[in-house]
């Protein structure tokens, strides 16, 4: 579909297709949040190599452009390719190697390999030594997915850094019952 087709599209409430460069500039006056800018080219047809360099090229410009000072955007996918690509245009650049799998070994090395300063893995068969090891070696642990409550208070337990939910109300009136620190 083309963009302007892709205008045409609204939900049941009215609200219309959201493009990059509107959510991007819809934060670029709010600092200290962190946006996941999650690169979804697994799809070689979609997203032939001749493609990656220049949809990531688009992506980091556009990040570079609207990011206030003190936000933190962070390239992520479970595509190496892309995550090589914005490595490629910034060295320092945050990213997050995303997979379907537990913590691990493996995953760690391979992260490392793709100079990926986040990691984000499956919460279920993820266990805090991992977590413990991925944080001495410099990573940032975002597990995922977090449907439930429990999902939550086991983040909590295995010290990850960032716990992606698909129920955030509901969590945030888990966390409003907690004592403050």
């Amino acid at each position: 579909m083309t963009a302007a087709e892709l205008k045409q599209i609204t939900t049941k409430q009215g609200q219309s297709f959201l493009f990059l460069d509107e959510l991007l500039e819809y934060f670029a006056d709010k600092p200290g949040v962190m946006i996941e800018l999650e690169m979804k080219t697994k799809n070689h047809e979609l997203y032939p190599d001749s493609r990656i360099d220049e949809y990531c090229v688009a992506l980091y410009e556009a990040a570079k452009r609207y990011r206030p000072e003190g936000s933190k955007y962070v390239f992520t996918s479970f595509d190496k390719r892309p995550l090589r690509a914005i490595r490629a245009l910034d060295a320092k650049a945050p990213t997050a190697f995303i997979k379907s799998a537990p913590l691990s070994e493996e995953f760690m090395a391979e992260a490392k390999e793709l100079g990926a300063n986040h990691i984000a893995c499956r919460i279920s068969g993820t266990s805090r030594d991992l977590v413990d090891k991925a944080h001495a070696q410099g990573f940032k642990v975002n597990c995922w997915p977090g449907r439930s409550p429990e999902d939550f208070y086991l983040a909590i337990g295995l010290g990850v850094d960032v716990h992606c939910t698909d129920i955030p109300t509901a969590i945030q009136k888990v966390k409003e019952l907690l004592p403050n620190p």
